[in-house]
């Protein structure tokens, strides 16, 4: 079987593919680091709904104030990249727009 010929239009994108379909939503990196990446509605600040990045997954998460710092309450389960459809970036997108103040 010859690699070239095999079809893989069903494997989803990558991070950078997806990261670009929440920015196009209109979420903008808002916190992160080395380990992860915080995309939200413009000017959220560092506190409320976020979608969370790191190499291979992703997840929605609330960040609040803790007594020892800024703590992740996750409110979706980690996907992975390449299990995460259209319709489900898009939902992730909208409630979070919807949710920021």
């Amino acid at each position: 079987m010859m690699l070239a010929n095999v079809d893989r239009s069903h494997q989803s994108a990558g991070r950078a593919v997806t990261e670009q379909k929440f920015r196009n939503l209109g979420l903008v990196q808002c916190a992160g680091g080395t380990k992860y990446t915080y995309l939200g509605a413009p000017g959220a600040g560092k506190l409320g709904m976020f979608v969370r990045l790191s190499k291979k997954t992703m997840r929605v998460v609330k960040r609040h104030n803790g007594t020892a710092g800024i703590f992740d309450a996750p409110v979706s389960g980690e996907r992975y990249f390449g299990a995460v459809t259209e319709e489900r970036i898009a939902n992730w997108a909208s409630v979070i727009l919807k949710t920021s103040p």
